[in-house]
């Protein structure tokens, strides 16, 4: 009998708080992420909490900005009665843009996020890792998982299209790749390969949740690549007998 009473107050209560999510003006949201972290920006929100959307949503870190431009969400009901909100997300900068579906398990402690579709320019990420490559990274990932230790799941692949070399006085064309994302361990692994590029690349890049990393690629160098990028890539490793160069790297990436 207490089991009865006590799961209809549950019940009751998150129709409660359904009804307050359904209720509740959007412009609530950018108050409280700013008061919980104050690097997260929304700007003029509109709807309610249960379906909104801002004008401009901005995030600052370390030093750096991120513009997501305008930002639209929706709150699966069911997803509540389940102990796991579930948040489809729609951002748009122009050429940067991001599709996701975020569950967020409450009982479990793990964040799951499926159907990542999205792109940008490498260009964004200028004010973190100095590059001497532009193009655009295009996100094809259906599913990644992690809990607050480690990522539990990766599915997908990530496209870098039209890539171009830009130490020199113009920019010089690399060609197109592509990384198939999965896990090896704790690790994070991605299988990089070309897609009949100036610049070939076939290898495997493995990235270690407490900060370490190794590089294992052989790099071709095709008669389409400029002479001051070959120049630049018979630096960066040992050179084979059939003309390429072998890349094995092991370091930091914090």
């Amino acid at each position: 009998m207490l089991k009865t009473w006590l799961w209809r107050i549950f019940v009751v209560l998150l129709l409660f708080v359904a009804f307050l999510l359904a209720t509740a003006p959007a412009r609530l949201l950018p108050l409280a992420l700013h008061a919980l972290s104050p690097d997260i920006r929304l700007q003029h929100a509109e709807g309610s909490l249960w379906n909104g959307r801002v004008a401009s949503a901005l995030i600052t870190v370390e030093g750096g900005v991120i513009n997501l431009g305008k930002v639209s969400w929706t709150v699966k009901p069911q997803s509540l009665l389940l102990l796991s909100p579930t948040v489809s997300i729609h951002s748009d900068a122009g050429v940067q843009r991001l599709n996701a579906e975020v569950t967020v398990s409450l009982l479990g402690q793990r964040v799951e996020v499926k159907h990542i579709d999205g792109q940008f320019p490498l260009a964004v990420l200028e004010p973190w890792v100095p590059l001497l490559i532009r193009g655009m990274i295009e996100l094809d990932i259906e599913r990644l998982a992690f809990d607050d230790r480690r990522l539990l799941a990766v599915e997908g692949r990530l496209y870098a299209h039209q890539l171009d070399w830009m130490a020199a006085s113009h920019p010089l064309s690399l060609g197109s790749y592509i990384a198939d994302l999965s896990l090896a361990g704790d690790d994070l692994q991605l299988a990089l390969s070309d897609r009949q590029a100036a610049l070939g690349v076939d290898g495997m890049l493995l990235i270690s949740p407490a900060g370490s990393y190794r590089l294992d690629v052989r790099l071709g160098l095709t008669e389409q690549l400029a002479p001051e990028v070959k120049n630049a890539v018979v630096f960066l490793g040992k050179r084979a007998a059939d003309g390429s160069v072998q890349v094995n790297n092991v370091g930091r990436w914090r």
